[in-house]
């Protein structure tokens, strides 16, 4: 005989040997978020590689630390270690994989001196051309009449 006590106004259930619903589910999603946070050090082995980072922005790494962080705090507060476990591992790979962006960032090469001179023959095609233009308009307006 199973006994069903009240606590709370809610019935407890004992427990019968089954892991509950929302322990299974909760594992599930921790371990996906955990899987999730590690992605962040595909880009890391990608930047070192090519030895360069320039192509990839340090924003999209940023906005995921702060919400990292923000999520963490949320399960620490709630000591909820299903939030608080992926939250820790993607504060670490974003922190990583921003160092890593900054440690292979170059300086950018310094732009070539503009030639100001002026093209003597810019001049020329300039109006030349607007010269075509109003003789085309000349003949249309002429052959409207």
């Amino acid at each position: 005989m199973t006994s069903v006590t009240r606590c709370g106004g809610s019935a407890v259930r004992p427990y019968r040997g089954r892991v509950p619903f929302e322990s299974l589910t909760g594992a599930l999603a921790s371990a996906s978020g955990v899987f999730m946070a590690l992605a962040p050090l595909l880009q890391v082995r990608r930047i070192r590689a090519m030895g360069d980072s320039s192509e990839v922005s340090a924003g999209v790494f940023l906005m995921m630390r702060v919400n990292a962080s923000i999520w963490l705090t949320y399960g620490l507060a709630a000591g909820n270690p299903v939030i608080v476990i992926p939250n820790v591992v993607a504060l670490g790979t974003t922190t990583f994989t921003l160092l890593t962006i900054r440690r292979h960032r170059h300086a950018p090469a310094a732009a070539p001196e503009p030639d100001l001179r002026p093209d003597p023959g810019h001049m020329g095609r300039v109006r030349g051309g607007a010269v075509s233009i109003a003789r085309a308009g000349r003949r249309l307006a002429f052959a409207r009449r």
